[in-house]
């Protein structure tokens, strides 16, 4: 993942700066009837931009480290379920009860279904959008959440799995990795990188939620004060073609909603 000051949220920021630069080289002709958009007004708020969108660096950085950390400990979780079925099935005295129920925990773990749908087709083939298998590419709300379920339903129903293993007394295996003792040491292992990465989510998202708010909230965020001085400049006499044309060349661009870490407020009646 790129970091905050790469990405358009950097961008934004650093022409907020140009732009303070500008409108304190025009000076006083630029007079703004409404007095929100002042130079001060706007230098303030690119400051507290600024500060939002660095304050997200430290909690991404531990974000980013943990949830490498829990996609190496999840990474043999498929070869795993894979031998622990096959050697259930290889036990003489095993119910097909119980070896269907473990078939059904694998497939949730590893995120297949042998149902045909109008989308997937026949057989149990993964796709990206599987939440068992999160790409974890972009830092939007949809995708941490559905990561973070995808990671706590696959620990659930790997847990269920090593319950019914180690409840059956036919079960044997001469495979280190899926002994009951090495499966319950798997277990704990995925749940403390869970648990380690639940409180630093929060504080991220947290961090991602008031960097938004500063850049991108209706009326109050930044790129909205940004438009308002642009028509500002634009639509004074006093200021030369020359300057409004600098300020007009400073680019902003604001992310789909999709991608903004808060509620987006409704529209006025």
């Amino acid at each position: 993942m790129a970091s905050t000051s790469e990405t358009g949220h950097g961008v934004n920021v650093e022409n907020g700066k140009k732009l303070v630069g500008v409108l304190s080289t025009i000076g006083k002709q630029y007079a703004p009837a409404n007095k929100k958009l002042a130079t001060t007004e706007v230098e303030k708020k690119v400051i507290e931009s600024n500060g939002k969108l660095d304050a997200v660096e430290a909690p991404e950085k531990l974000f980013n480290d943990v949830r490498t950390e829990r996609q190496n400990v999840y990474a043999d979780l498929d070869e795993t379920v894979d031998l622990v079925i096959n050697n259930l099935e290889a036990s003489d005295g095993v119910s097909t009860k119980t070896i269907k129920s473990a078939k059904a925990f694998g497939k949730k773990i590893k995120g297949t279904n042998t149902k045909s749908s109008k989308k997937g087709g026949k057989g149990g083939k993964k796709s990206s959008a599987d939440p068992a298998n999160p790409a974890e590419t972009d830092d939007s709300p949809n995708s941490i959440s559905t990561s973070q379920q995808s990671y706590d339903m696959r620990f659930t129903n790997f847990k269920n799995l090593v319950a019914l293993v180690k409840a059956e007394p036919n079960y044997v295996t001469n495979e280190p990795e899926a002994q009951v003792t090495a499966l319950e040491k798997k277990i704990a292992t995925m749940e403390a990188v869970n648990k380690k990465m639940k409180p630093i989510e929060v504080t991220y998202k947290k961090a991602l939620e008031e960097r938004d708010i500063a850049l991108y909230y209706p009326e109050t965020g930044l790129l909205d004060l940004i438009k308002k001085v642009k028509k500002a400049v634009a639509g004074s006499k006093a200021i030369s073609d020359a300057e409004k044309e600098a300020v007009k060349n400073l680019k902003f661009t604001a992310p789909s909603k999709r991608k903004l870490h808060f509620t987006w407020p409704k529209a006025s009646a």
